[in-house]
């Protein structure tokens, strides 16, 4: 999304999380009725409902995260920082970016990975800027005038890489 910065785009993710969370509460108290009601069918079909609704908000959430993944490796690769290649590939510049500040981020890295072996690109993304997002725009994005990701993709990149170079931590 052309000139929407990051930080909007991120609130807007954790926006439809919280919507997904609300709807869940609701149906949850709405449930305690659900032995008064006279007709339960009708009920268990909004109940449904709701569950796709959520089901299709979170594959949305997701796939803006794809979006926001692939957005960084472009702005990464115009600022010099890798090659977009299948997959995409850092080089010695984001290396030097993202290295003075390894130490705070490999340790979550490895703590996170070893919780979630699975866990997509796009979901370390949001769980990095839940921790350090501040931090991130503060001592990588201003310095290095980046704004749609790619501090993130080189953060990722960097950590996945001294990760697998030492084994698990």
């Amino acid at each position: 999304m052309n000139g929407v910065p990051l930080p909007v785009l991120i609130s807007l993710a954790s926006l439809f999380v919280g919507l997904a969370g609300v709807c869940i509460a609701v149906v949850k108290l709405y449930g305690v009725k659900v032995q008064e009601a006279e007709d339960r069918g009708k009920l268990l079909a909004k109940v449904d409902r709701l569950t796709e609704d959520v089901a299709a908000l979170m594959a949305d959430t997701k796939t803006m995260w794809q979006f926001m993944v692939r957005r960084g490796q472009v702005e990464a690769m115009r600022k010099g920082w890798g090659e977009y290649s299948s997959p995409f590939q850092i080089n010695g510049v984001a290396f030097e970016v993202v290295l003075p500040f390894l130490t705070t981020f490999l340790p979550w890295y490895a703590t996170t990975l070893a919780a979630r072996p699975d866990i997509s690109d796009g979901e370390l993304s949001a769980k990095l800027e839940a921790k350090f997002g501040e931090f991130i725009v503060e001592k990588i994005c201003i310095p290095q005038g980046v704004t749609e990701g790619a501090c993130m993709v080189a953060i990722i990149e960097v950590c996945r890489h001294e990760y697998e170079k030492k084994g698990a931590l």
